[in-house]
C-alpha cells in the first residue's frame, strides 16, 4: 500500500475457540502441585492425547471484514492517549489524598476516562456478554453498599447516580483486568460500562427514576464545589465535537433504581455469585499483605499465599473453594504489583518482591483490603 501497489486490503478477523486444554499438567497445578516443566515432546503427546478423543469441539468465527486503508486513517487523524497504568487508575481510589477524592471514588481517573470517551466518537454496537453483566452488578451492589453506610443524607438510598456506578464498575474493570478481555481495543472501560448500563435500562433490571425523584436527590451546592473547581480542559464535551450534536444529553447524569422483580433479583444474586471467586481471592491475598515480611522471591511468596487460600478452603472459612486456584494466586500478586504494592527486582534470575514505601503502613493495607471488599457481597 505504501508503494501504491495495490489499493487497499481487506482484513477478516478470525476467532478460534476450544473446549480441550493441551496442557497435560494443568489440571493438578491448579490443585496445588509444583509445576512441572513443559517439553516439547510432552507437548506433543499431549496433542496426540486430545486428537486421539472422541469428544471436544474447535469453533472458529469469523468477523466482518474491515479496509486496512480506512483504519489507518482514522488512526492517524485521532489523538493518541497514553493508556492509564493500574497504579495510576486505582491507587487514588484505594489511597484518597484529600476527602472529596473519598466521596467521588476516583473522580480523576473517571474524568479521563469520560475524556478519551468523548475524543473517540466509536459508536460501535458492543453485544451484551455476561462479563459485562457481572461487572456491572457487583459494582451497583458496592454504590449501594457504600450509600447505605455513608452515603449522602440527601440522597434516597433506593436510587443511585449513574455517573457514580460507571465509575465504580470501570474501576472494577481495572481491578480485574488480568482475568481477561473486557473490552475491545478500541474502547475504553468507562465506555463499556456506559453501553452495558443502557442495556441493564432495556432489560428493565435498572429503571430510570422518575423526575420528581431525581430533583430531591439531586446533588447540594457543597457537592457540586468541587465539579465548579475542575479546569475547562476537563470539560465533558470535546473541543472538536460538533454543537448540535445530542451526545451531551446522553452523558447528562440520571438517577436509577434496581428493579424489584423476583426475577431480576435471583438474577442480579446469580451474576454477583459468580465474580465471588475471585473477589475472595482478591481480598484474602490483601488479608496476607498484613503479614509480609520481605523481601521474599515471587515463587515462595506465590507458594505460600496458594498454601494459605488452601488452608481457608480446608478449614471451611472459604466462601468459593475455587478461590483457591493457582491461576488467581499468580493474577492477584501480578494486580498488586502493577498497582504499586509490590516492588520487583531481579537477583539472579529471580523476581523478589517487598512492599512499596505507599504499603509500608498498616493503614494503607487496611484501605486496600477495604477497597476490595467494597465489591464483594457479603
Amino acid at each position: 500500500m505504501s508503494t501504491k501497489t495495490i489499493p487497499d486490503i481487506l482484513i477478516i478477523p478470525v476467532g478460534i475457540s476450544y473446549d480441550r486444554i493441551i496442557e497435560g499438567h494443568y489440571n493438578g497445578e491448579q490443585l496445588g502441585k509444583p509445576k512441572k516443566n513443559e517439553s516439547l515432546w510432552s507437548v506433543a503427546r499431549g496433542v496426540i492425547r486430545m486428537l486421539r478423543k472422541n469428544y471436544g469441539c474447535v469453533r472458529v468465527d469469523f468477523a466482518q471484514p474491515f479496509s486496512l486503508k480506512e483504519y489507518l486513517e482514522s488512526q492517524s487523524q485521532k489523538p493518541v492517549s497514553a493508556p492509564l497504568s493500574l497504579e495510576q487508575a486505582l491507587l487514588p481510589a484505594m489511597l484518597p489524598s484529600r476527602p472529596s477524592d473519598a466521596a467521588d471514588e476516583g473522580t480523576d481517573m473517571s474524568i479521563n476516562e469520560s475524556r478519551n470517551a468523548t475524543d473517540e466518537p466509536f459508536r460501535r454496537r458492543l453485544i451484551a456478554n455476561l462479563a459485562e453483566h457481572i461487572l456491572f452488578t457487583c459494582s451497583l451492589y458496592a454504590v449501594l453498599n457504600k450509600r447505605g453506610c455513608g452515603g449522602s443524607a440527601s440522597a434516597s438510598p433506593s436510587l443511585i447516580s449513574q455517573e457514580q456506578l460507571v465509575r465504580k464498575a470501570a474501576s472494577l474493570c481495572y481491578l480485574l483486568s488480568n482475568e481477561g478481555t473486557i473490552s475491545l481495543p478500541c474502547q475504553t472501560f468507562y465506555q463499556v460500562c456506559h453501553e452495558t448500563v443502557g442495556k441493564l435500562i432495556q432489560y428493565g433490571i435498572l429503571i430510570v427514576a422518575e423526575q420528581d425523584d431525581q430533583e430531591d436527590v439531586s446533588p447540594g451546592l457543597t457537592e457540586q464545589q468541587w465539579d465548579k473547581k475542575l479546569p475547562e480542559a476537563l470539560s465533558w464535551r470535546s473541543d472538536e465535537e460538533d454543537e448540535d450534536s445530542d451526545f451531551g444529553e446522553e452523558q447528562r447524569d440520571c438517577y436509577l433504581k434496581v428493579s424489584q422483580s423476583k426475577e431480576h433479583q435471583q438474577f442480579l444474586s446469580f451474576l454477583q455469585r459468580l465474580l465471588g471467586p475471585l473477589l475472595e481471592a482478591y481480598s484474602s491475598a490483601a488479608i496476607f499483605i498484613h503479614n509480609f515480611s520481605g523481601p521474599v522471591p515471587e515463587p515462595e511468596y506465590l507458594q505460600k499465599l496458594h498454601k494459605y487460600l488452601i488452608t481457608r478452603t480446608e478449614r471451611n472459612v472459604a466462601v468459593y473453594a475455587e478461590s483457591a486456584t493457582y491461576c488467581l494466586v499468580k493474577n492477584a500478586v501480578k494486580m498488586f504489583k502493577d498497582v504499586g504494592v509490590f516492588k520487583e527486582t531481579k537477583q539472579k534470575r529471580v523476581s523478589v518482591l517487598e512492599l512499596s514505601s505507599t504499603f509500608l503502613p498498616h493503614c494503607n493495607r487496611q484501605k486496600l483490603l477495604e477497597y476490595i471488599l467494597s465489591f464483594v457481597v457479603l
